[in-house]
């Protein structure tokens, strides 16, 4: 079963963070999957996530402030259960089940699917042909006669002015409900392109399953597709899922930046619900685009965070190795003595000392060198 925890962070902020691996940690290191840095209470390795069969646990990691689950400090590793409260500090996370997710499986149809081009499509469309050319039933007159305002170019100039930051799965599940709204579809999911593999990252609908030739036709040809009744399509008419799911009417979109396709929006209605046009696929394909932009600038901006924190991580890495070198070396008459250590970058491995014996002779302690022992001159 998926897990999730529900996580509220320090700004007051709230996420939702799949736990998908083997473990999760939390605490100001960067080193961490959760981390906060401007949280003062938390340790630099505060308290783990870890997985052990179908189970999640929680172990704090001797945190000076502690870890408490439902008001109780965790002192030894124990089993979370669903509703299970976690606080470190200010963070404040909930442990629950995923449920939803794991009900809303997205499958492609493989192998049977019909080539693209024997797909009866009823519309088809790219993001270049939009921007040359607009239909007029997408425009909207302002000021009087003659005097066009573009939903599209007042569309793409927002998207493209958004700085409004919001984390990732946040952001997703915004772009999907604002295409389901758009569009007046009842089911729809969004999913982006991870290492070479379609990831979902918002749905709505259990049991969606997209053909592969639509999916193929969005990724790799920027193409915007709409089947408007697939009763009428030859080849959608006999698949199984399109029949099971009593699917009438679909439009698939490409995530689409200005130079790449990071992923792709899919919607559909059952029955007659809701029929949708070419111009639902236009303000689709351009709602895709404007999302496609955001989405890549929050991955920058997560990008550019984690590495202003591995900066600060080892700036303050450096200032403790530069404490614990001696500040200068002791007076030895007869004798100059100096030390000095240069890392190559920010945090280096070398380390020296000066050790002042009981019987007066002086001890020089070095990575390279052995501890050796200077007779005190006279």
């Amino acid at each position: 079963m998926v897990r999730e925890l529900a996580v509220t962070s320090p700004d007051g902020k709230s996420r939702i963070v799949r736990l998908d691996g083997d473990s999760l940690s939390l605490g100001r290191s960067a080193a961490n999957e959760l981390c906060y840095p401007e949280d003062a209470g938390l340790s630099r390795q505060h308290v783990i996530f870890e997985r052990e069969g179908e189970h999640w646990t929680a172990r704090d990691l001797g945190s000076t402030n502690g870890t408490f689950i439902n008001g109780t400090r965790l002192t030894e590793k124990r089993r979370l259960r669903p509703g299970d409260r976690i606080v470190a500090s200010r963070v404040v996370i909930i442990y629950e089940p995923g449920k939803r997710d794991e009900e809303k499986p997205v499958f492609f149809e493989g192998g049977e699917a019909p080539d693209a081009d024997n797909t009866v499509l009823a519309a088809a469309t790219t993001l270049e042909s939009l921007l040359k050319s607009e239909p007029a039933s997408l425009k909207a007159t302002r000021g009087g006669a003659g005097n066009w305002a573009s939903p599209i170019t007042t569309l793409l100039r927002a998207g493209r002015e958004l700085t409004l930051r919001r984390p990732l799965p946040e952001l997703y599940q915004v772009i999907l409900d604002l295409a389901l709204e758009a569009t007046g579809a009842r089911r729809g999911v969004l999913l982006t392109v991870e290492k070479g593999s379609l990831v979902v990252q918002a749905s709505r609908g259990d049991g969606l399953r997209i053909s592969s030739a639509v999916r193929d036709r969005v990724l790799e040809s920027r193409t915007s597709v709409l089947v408007r009744d697939t009763a009428l399509d030859e080849a959608l008419r006999k698949r199984h899922s399109i029949v099971a799911q009593s699917v009438r009417t679909l439009m698939a979109v490409p995530l689409q930046t200005d130079d790449k396709v990071i992923g792709l929006i899919y919607v559909d209605s059952p029955e007659f619900f809701r029929q949708f046009t070419t111009d639902d696929l236009n303000l689709l394909t351009v709602l895709a685009n404007v999302a496609g932009i955001r989405i890549e600038r929050e991955r920058l901006a997560e990008v550019e965070q984690a590495e202003r924190l591995m900066a600060a991580e080892l700036e303050q890495a450096a200032e403790i190795q530069r404490q614990l070198l001696p500040s200068a070396a002791p007076s030895v008459p007869g004798l100059d003595l100096a030390g000095y250590t240069a890392p190559c970058r920010t945090v280096g491995g070398d380390y020296y000392d000066f050790l002042t014996l009981p019987d007066g002779r002086i001890g020089l302690v070095s990575p390279t060198w052995r501890a050796r022992a200077c007779r005190r001159r006279s």
